[in-house]
């Protein structure tokens, strides 16, 4: 039971709370040590700690993309398993740059649809 009281606390200490994580002191060698923390504390802890630096976005946030970028794209994935041969994949790949290019000079541009209730007319 005092394991799951312990757990909790660290839990809410350091995850709702947002305390940082507690050093075990200096020794002669090593400046300061880390205290691990329960095992699902310590994994968010680390995610946590990790994208710190960051001003905007939750480091979840953070977490998530940067694990979305490490994956293969598609056209990867093609080719590992075999569907698709060199050419085709040096074909496709063609394809995208071309698609880059084109759709870079393209700027997006919106408009509003709203009826003016002020009786003022368009600029």
């Amino acid at each position: 039971m005092a394991g799951i009281d312990e757990r909790e606390r660290q839990r809410f200490e350091h995850l709702v709370l947002g305390k940082p994580r507690p050093s075990a002191g200096r020794t002669r060698k090593v400046r300061k040590r880390a205290v691990l923390l329960a095992p699902g504390v310590e994994a968010r802890v680390q995610i946590r700690e990790r994208w710190s630096h960051k001003a905007e976005g939750t480091a979840e946030t953070h977490e998530h993309v940067a694990i979305a970028q490490r994956r293969p794209g598609s056209l990867a994935r093609l080719h590992a398993s075999g569907a698709i041969d060199d050419d085709q994949l040096a074909a496709a790949e063609g394809i995208l740059d071309a698609w880059r290019g084109v759709v870079a000079g393209v700027a997006v541009r919106t408009a509003s649809l709203e009826a003016r209730v002020d009786g003022g007319g368009h600029g």
